[in-house]
C-alpha cells in the first residue's frame, strides 16, 4: 500500500532557527532533507503542512493560548523575524516540488489530523511534536532520528495520553494544567487507578484523600475539561476544519506528479 510523508514544517524547520547561513542555502538544505527522509522512510510522496498564525479556535476558547510566545526583546524579535522570513522562502521553494498546505488561523497539527482522519490510514508523520502521537500513525522524529510512539513514552492508549495532557497542560503552548501535575505525574495516577478517562479517575480517588495532588485532581474539573478541548486533535477536528477549509486542503493535493496515485 502506498503512503505519503506528512511533514510538520513548522516543527521541522525549527532546526534552522539559529542558522547564520544564507536563505538560499537554508532552502536547499530543507529540500535535500525532505527528499532524504522521503527516501529513507520509504514514502511514495510528500505533503508539506505549515502553521499560519495561532489556532483561531483555541484562542477563542482560551485567550491565553500561546500568549507566552510574545516578546519585547529586540534581539529575540529580530531572530524570530529572520527565522520566519527564511522559512517562508524555503516554503516557496518546496512548493515547486510538493503540495504545501497552509491555512490562516489553523495550525499544522490540525491539518495533519484532518489528513489522517479523512485521507490517509497509511502514512508517516515527520515531526518531533509528541502531540501528534495521538493520531495513531507512524511518526518519525528528525531530532531523535528515530520513530517515536506513545508506548515508548509509557502510555497504553491514546485516550490515556489525552487525559494526561488535559491534567498536566502544556507549558510550551501556555495551557495551564493542575498545579504541580506534570505529564509523568498525571500518567502515574491514571496507572495507579487503572483508568483512561478523567471522570473515571475522579470516581476512584477517595473524596477524603490526604494527597494534595489527588485533591487537585478532584477539584480540577473545569481546567481539565477546558484542556481536553485544547489538546485533543481528533475529536474536535470537524469544528476546526470547516467545509471550505477541507475543500482547500483537497485542492492542494491535486495536480502533483508525486501524488498522482491519490487520484487512481
Amino acid at each position: 500500500m502506498r503512503r505519503p510523508m506528512l511533514v510538520d514544517f513548522s516543527n521541522f524547520g525549527y532546526r534552522w532557527f539559529m542558522s547564520k547561513k544564507p536563505v538560499h542555502s537554508i532552502a536547499e538544505e530543507c529540500l535535500a532533507n525532505v527528499l532524504s527522509f522521503q527516501k529513507s522512510l520509504a514514502c511514495d510522496g510528500t505533503i508539506i503542512i505549515s502553521d499560519w498564525g495561532k489556532s483561531k479556535f483555541r484562542v477563542e476558547l482560551y485567550p491565553e493560548y500561546k500568549a507566552n510566545r510574545k516578546t519585547d526583546d529586540p534581539e529575540k524579535l529580530e531572530k524570530l523575524k529572520k527565522h520566519f522570513s527564511n522559512m517562508n522562502y524555503a516554503l516557496k521553494v518546496l512548493e515547486a516540488y510538493f503540495p504545501c498546505i497552509k491555512l490562516k488561523g489553523i495550525e499544522a497539527d490540525d491539518i495533519i489530523a484532518y489528513l489522517t482522519i479523512n485521507k490517509f490510514d497509511n502514512c508517516v508523520i515527520l515531526s518531533s511534536d509528541q502531540d501528534l502521537l495521538q493520531l495513531n500513525r507512524l511518526q518519525f522524529s528528525p531530532n531523535r532520528s528515530d520513530f517515536i510512539s506513545l508506548e515508548k513514552l509509557g502510555f497504553s492508549s491514546i485516550r490515556q495520553f489525552i487525559t494526561a495532557k488535559a491534567l498536566a497542560g502544556d507549558n510550551s503552548d501556555n495551557i495551564k494544567g493542575l498545579e504541580r501535575v506534570g505529564i509523568k505525574t498525571a500518567l502515574k495516577y491514571l496507572i495507579k487507578y487503572d483508568v483512561e478517562h478523567y471522570h473515571d479517575l475522579k470516581k476512584k480517588i477517595p473524596k477524603k484523600s490526604k494527597s494534595k495532588i489527588e485533591q487537585r485532581i478532584l477539584q480540577g474539573e473545569e481546567i481539565v475539561n477546558r484542556n481536553e478541548v485544547l489538546v485533543n486533535l481528533h475529536d474536535f477536528n470537524s469544528k476546526i476544519i470547516n467545509r471550505e477549509n477541507a475543500e482547500q486542503i483537497d485542492a492542494s493535493l491535486k495536480g502533483h506528479n508525486d501524488l498522482d496515485w491519490l487520484e487512481e
